[in-house]
């Protein structure tokens, strides 16, 4: 890969999606990003089991024409690659409802994106635990929902490990403040990775292209 790509995997409502980059290269070409739709649908494909993972740009609107240069170029290219299933430009709105498996952009933007879905369900969470803890009956029905309210939380996690693409071999970036379960969770994801040859299939694709 010409640029290294920071990818989590993401569990929203019960699914799991990719965001790709979330802060390895803050610029990047119209190239790249194919590059990286391509990485993630491998990924998809061999690690998730996906069969025909939707792939979706990153932008401020659904119509071919939205957004910056990068994604304009970015979208007619991702248009004429054969590689990937391009469902064209998704908002961030919709993260969390679409059919799109993998979300591809920038490192700025996806950091960026990353940070608020992180910091919003953090939020949630916070104020979540203050109106339980407000009255007795809250606290009561907290408890006969415990076991709901701990699987919703799994819904919404962004805490997993993110594997950097672009190397030689399955490297997994983790939280500072992961806790022991999300390591292994990190480990796991290494060991997946390695299972199901992502990197060796990205360097055949990539060194396939370059050829033609």
């Amino acid at each position: 890969m010409k640029r290294n790509a920071l990818m989590p995997v993401l569990h929203t409502n019960g699914h799991v999606k990719l965001l790709l980059d979330v802060g390895a290269n803050i610029e990047t070409k119209p190239e790249h990003l194919v590059q990286y739709a391509i990485a993630g649908s491998l990924y998809a494909q061999h690690v998730l089991g996906v069969a025909t993972p939707n792939v979706g740009l990153l932008n401020n609107g659904s119509e071919s024409s939205k957004g910056r240069e990068l994604e304009q170029a970015a979208y007619e290219l991702l248009s004429n690659q054969s590689e990937v299933h391009f469902v064209g430009n998704v908002e961030a709105k919709g993260f969390y409802t679409s059919d799109v498996h993998v979300y591809v952009t920038d490192g700025y933007t996806g950091n960026a994106v990353l940070k608020a879905m992180e910091g919003t369900l953090s939020r949630f969470s916070s104020a979540l635990k203050s109106e339980i803890k407000a009255s007795k009956v809250s606290m009561i029905g907290a408890l006969l929902m415990k076991k709901s309210l701990k699987n919703v939380k799994k819904y919404f996690d962004v805490a997993t490990g993110a594997i950097l693409l672009g190397v030689n071999a399955p490297v997994i970036k983790a939280h500072g403040s992961s806790t022991a379960e999300e390591f292994a969770s990190a480990i796991q994801q290494g060991y997946d990775v390695a299972a199901g040859d992502v990197v060796g299939r990205l360097k055949a694709v990539l060194e396939s292209e370059e050829s033609e």
